[in-house]
């Protein structure tokens, strides 16, 4: 990326800040061309963004901005005030820019369309905590599954008025290729931290684990909105090893490396399990009168 589009990243990101500092709030989305950004609240990030939990996503992208919900995390309920919301969205803000800035400066998007993707692209992030606030202008609360999927169909439309279908597909692929980037550099780094490895070693085990998704696919059990029992946990958990066995018998490492990856995958799964259960039992609370 050329310093003229960082320069013009930077100046894209200040202009969005702008717009928190003076209070402004996303209420209504008609289109993506009459998408109004008005941001409310400060714009100071003194609270870490919450992640919100959307059916569709793996567990990497969700849950990496915290280890678990809030205490009040009740589906129905507000669990923030506009402050902490505004905040919240400032982070994520700050977060897509960045991880961003290769895709809207490799598709020459216009500092108007640029704007308004990463607008789009804090909304999805924030559509836990905000689907009917995103779809009919409520409340800022944690939603149901419904709402959610609400909320998600309606940011998909948004970003294909905006991008075309080409255009969703291409940050589709990008997405795939981040999230697998993460994960490589993640567990590469698990591994060094025990012992190094070599670089042709380091190169083939990133190549071996493009598929590998350490949350087990446990984000699909959000969706049904029922416990996971003891059963299903264990079939999840005994393919996640089947994979993880799969991945080290094609690898080069060492005893100490291969117990350093299973470590962190099995780290990573119960954390990203831990995330769904309580997502779950949030929203089976938020039902019961």
């Amino acid at each position: 990326m050329n310093m003229k589009s960082i320069y013009t990243i930077i100046l894209l990101v200040g202009a969005l800040a702008v717009g928190y500092l003076l209070g402004r709030r996303s209420e209504q989305h008609v289109s993506a061309d009459n998408h109004q950004q008005m941001q409310q609240g400060n714009a100071k990030p003194a609270v870490e963004p919450v992640a919100a939990v959307v059916p569709h996503w793996g567990l990497g992208q969700a849950d990496k901005k915290a280890d678990e919900l809030p205490a009040n995390a009740e589906a129905g309920k507000m669990p923030f005030t506009s402050s902490e919301l505004a905040e919240m969205r400032f982070g994520f803000l700050r977060d897509v820019s960045v991880h961003y800035a290769g895709f809207i400066a490799g598709g020459g998007l216009a500092k108007d369309k640029a704007g308004l993707l990463l607008e789009l692209l804090v909304d999805q992030r924030m559509i836990g905590i905000e689907a009917s606030m995103q779809t009919s202008g409520g409340a800022a609360r944690f939603g149901t599954k419904e709402e959610i999927a609400a909320a998600y169909e309606k940011n998909e439309s948004l970003l294909a008025d905006l991008l075309g279908a080409d255009g969703v597909s291409a940050l589709k692929r990008f997405d795939r290729a981040s999230q697998q980037d993460e994960v490589s550099s993640k567990a590469i780094a698990a591994i060094e931290g025990v012992a190094p490895m070599a670089e042709g070693v380091r190169a083939a085990f990133s190549q071996g684990i493009q598929s590998f998704d350490p949350s087990g696919g446990a984000a699909a059990y959000i969706a049904p909105g029922i416990p996971i029992t003891a059963a299903q946990e264990q079939a999840m958990r005994n393919e996640q090893q089947r994979k993880v066995d799969e991945i080290l018998t094609k690898s080069s490492l060492d005893a100490a490396q291969q117990a350093a990856f299973r470590k962190w995958s099995e780290d990573e799964f119960n954390r990203s399990l831990q995330f769904v259960k309580q997502i779950i039992d949030a929203n089976i609370k938020a039902k019961k009168p």
